[in-house]
């Protein structure tokens, strides 16, 4: 059931992909964010730490595109904290480039 969803909300990561309009991104948008916070609820229940690598790329593709909106670092700092250091320094040269 879990996989399901995670991999629905990963089709609607990429909705409209080049689309500009406030439906396509508040749904891009929001199918991020569960997407994180399924992992996160998954880890908190106990699952392996091990599933911040899976956090990673959704973490960072995230950052990316909305790196510009204010709202962008409220929206991360909870996942934040499950990166290892080399996990953080990885998403950080991606932000630069």
């Amino acid at each position: 059931m879990i996989n399901i969803l995670f991999n629905s909300y990963g089709k609607f990561e990429k909705y409209g992909a080049g689309d500009k309009s406030v439906n396509a991104h508040n749904c891009r948008k929001s199918a991020s964010l569960s997407n994180l916070f399924l992992m996160h609820k998954l880890i908190q229940g106990g699952a392996p730490a091990q599933l911040a690598d899976v956090m990673v790329p959704i973490f960072t593709n995230y950052a990316c595109s909305y790196i510009e909106l204010p709202s962008m670092l409220t929206d991360l700092q909870l996942y934040a904290l499950y990166f290892t250091k080399e996990q953080r320094q990885q998403i950080l040269d991606n932000l630069k480039n």
